[in-house]
Order: structure tokens, then sequence, then C-alpha cells
């Protein structure tokens, strides 16, 4: 009977060595999960900062270069309005060089036009006189240009 019982004692004391066994292992793998668990967390909270310093200086060089882009396109619009004032001065002074020579024009032809009609008064005068100067004297053109020869030559003669 001794040795039932200390195979018994044996065997409780083997029982309640593997409960004891387990117990103290499921307490280091508990520990063990624990350090996993936070040393992730610890990870997931570094990585979730680099995202969101990442997103900030994203965003800042966004703003930054939607601000540069603004600003070109400001400079840009600035050069193309200047641009366009002068294109409309410069078309401006044409057009008013177009209307200096247009009045310019209309004034010389009207001096032109005044210069006909002044010639074909004196041409009517210059027949006029002519006419006159053939009654006056008596001869025809023709004639009176054949004395004056004639003359001419009894000049040379003498």
């Amino acid at each position: 009977m001794e040795t039932q019982i200390i195979i018994m004692v044996a065997a409780i004391a083997l029982l309640l060595g593997g409960v004891v066994g387990y117990y103290i292992r499921q307490s280091i793998a508990r520990k063990r999960a624990g350090t996993i668990e936070s040393e992730l967390s610890k990870k997931i909270a570094q990585t979730k900062q680099a995202a969101e310093e990442i997103m900030t200086k994203a965003k800042e060089k966004a703003e930054e270069t939607e601000k540069k882009t603004s600003e070109d396109l400001e400079e840009r619009q600035k050069i193309v309005i200047k641009a366009e004032n002068r294109l409309f001065k410069k078309e401006e002074e044409i057009e008013d060089k177009q209307k200096e020579v247009a009045s310019k024009e209309k004034e010389a032809n009207e001096r032109i036009e005044k210069l006909r009609e002044i010639k074909t008064e004196i041409e009517e005068k210059r027949l006029e006189v002519t006419s006159r100067l053939e009654k006056i004297a008596g001869l025809s053109k023709e004639r009176a240009k054949e004395e004056l020869l004639e003359r001419a030559e009894r000049e040379y003669e003498a």
C-alpha cells in the first residue's frame, strides 16, 4: 500500500507540477506576447507619426508649389497685359497715321484738282490772248511766224 501511496503522491505531484508548469509557461508566453504587442504598437505609432510627417511635408510642398505657380501665372498675366497695352497703343498710332495720311492725300488731291483748273484757265487765257493778238495784228499765227522768220533771215543776211 505504501507503494500505491507513493505512486499516487508521485502522480499527484506530477499532475500538480504539470499544471503549475503549464501556468508558468502561459505566464511567460503572455509576457512575451505583451512585449511583442507593445513593440508592434510602438512600431505602428512610429509609422503613423512618420506618415503624418510625410503628409505634412507633402502639403507644405504642394502649397509652396501652388504659391510659386500662382506667382508665375500672375507675372505672365502682367507680361501679357503689358504686351496687349503696347499693341493697342501701336494700333492707335497706326490709325492716327492712317488718318493723317488720308488727310494729306485728300489735301494733295484737292491741290492737284486746283492746279488742273488753273492750268485749264491759263490755257483758255492763252488761247484768248493769242486770238486777240491775231485780231489786233491782223495776222494769223502761221503768218506771224513766217514774217518773224523772214525778218530774222534779213537781219542775218545783213
